[in-house]
């Protein structure tokens, strides 16, 4: 386990998957990440790669040869090897080896930065292909956060908004949790924002489908929340367990 701790928080990140364990709020005593407990969801901040979703039956084929994958990709269940670290920052990489050519015939190393700014947390992401062709490949994280948030309020408390404050559309799910191709509008999200409750998800995810979006953030009723930049990312998915 790594730690990095500035003044404002204390961060862990385990070697396998480089996956975020805690971010600790140290002035209030709180947790932001989910706790990972197995009877809910058994992960805190899975990083995925080379795929996010599941494939048809696990499945796809590269030339005549047949490939298998689990869902969300490997590198969240391989050991990554801490090249750079310091109180601040850190630097987990992972590099293709026997396991994972069984499962994606390509030559590649990914690189995953943590760094501390103040209240701030920095995740970047750097693939590299080193196989002689073009490498298909899908890089996202699946962060979990606490809500109530430090015990405050209850679920239906808090809510989400995004900026900027657009009509925002999603990919319709049939049957979940694959994409038929529909995209609707988030009627449930007005202004910008959406309050939270389980209806919403009965249905399963919701993938947002709007490149323009900057920021999203999870806000309770007092001044604890979190804000997330997703201006690199083509997509959006909003999720709790069903």
């Amino acid at each position: 386990m790594i730690t990095l701790e500035n003044e404002e928080l204390l961060v862990e990140i385990s070697s396998k998957g480089a996956e975020l364990q805690k971010i600790y709020n140290k002035k209030e005593g709180f947790d932001y990440l989910w706790n990972g407990n197995p009877e809910y969801w058994g992960s805190h901040a899975p990083n995925l790669f080379p795929i996010i979703g599941r494939l048809n039956e696990y499945k796809y084929k590269k030339g005549d040869a047949v490939y298998e994958l689990p869902q969300h990709g490997f590198a969240k269940d391989m050991d990554f090897e801490a090249i750079k670290e310091s109180d601040e920052k850190a630097v987990f990489a992972l590099k293709n080896n026997e396991q994972s050519a069984e499962m994606y015939p390509y030559e590649f190393t990914l690189a995953i930065e943590y760094m501390l700014i103040g209240s701030l947390l920095s995740i970047s992401y750097k693939i590299e292909n080193h196989s002689d062709e073009r490498m298909p490949f899908s890089i996202g994280g699946h962060p979990a956060f606490n809500v109530p948030l430090n015990g405050s309020g209850s679920y239906e408390d808090y809510t989400i908004t995004i900026s900027p404050k657009e009509e925002v559309k999603y990919f319709e799910s049939n049957p979940v949790p694959y994409r038929s191709g529909n995209r609707k509008v988030l009627r449930e999200m007005q202004e910008g924002a959406m309050q939270m409750n389980h209806e919403t998800f009965r249905d399963g995810l919701i993938i947002i489908d709007e490149p323009k979006l900057d920021t999203i953030t999870l806000s309770g009723p007092e001044k604890h929340g979190v804000t997330l930049n997703v201006s690199d990312f083509p997509y959006l998915c909003l999720w709790t367990k069903e």
